[in-house]
C-alpha cells in the first residue's frame, strides 16, 4: 500500500493526539481526557485508491475512490472487460486501449 502525504500527515495527527491526551490525563489526574483523545484519534480515515491494471502491458487505468467509480471511469476511458472461464470458474480480464489496438492489428494481419 502506498501512502500519500495526506494519509502521513493524518497518522503523524493521531499518534500526536493520543500522546498528549496521555500525558494530559497522566499529569492532571483526569481520566476522562484519554478516553476523548482515543475517540479524536478516530476521526481520520484512510482512503485506498482503486484502479484496473491491464492484464496485457499492466498499465494502470484510471483511479477512483471506489471499485465501481474504477470500473466506470476505465469504461469511459475506453478500457475493456473480457469474461474468461478457467477451470469453471469465471474471471475478467482487463485491456488498456493501447493493448486493444495492438491485438485488433495482430489479428488483421
Amino acid at each position: 500500500m502506498k501512502l500519500d502525504w495526506t494519509t502521513i500527515l493524518c497518522l503523524v495527527y493521531n499518534a500526536l493526539i493520543a500522546a498528549l491526551g496521555a500525558q494530559v490525563a497522566i499529569h492532571s489526574e483526569c481520566w476522562w481526557i484519554f478516553p476523548i483523545s482515543g475517540l479524536l484519534m478516530l476521526r481520520p480515515k484512510l482512503q485506498y485508491t482503486h484502479y484496473q491494471i491491464c492484464d496485457s502491458c499492466g498499465a494502470e487505468g484510471p483511479k477512483a475512490l471506489s471499485r465501481p467509480e474504477a470500473l466506470s471511469a476505465a469504461e469511459l476511458a475506453g478500457w475493456k472487460r473480457v469474461p474468461v472461464t478457467r477451470d469453471g470458474k469465471r474471471i475478467w480480464h482487463d485491456y488498456c486501449p493501447e493493448c486493444q489496438m495492438l491485438t485488433s492489428s495482430k489479428e488483421e494481419e
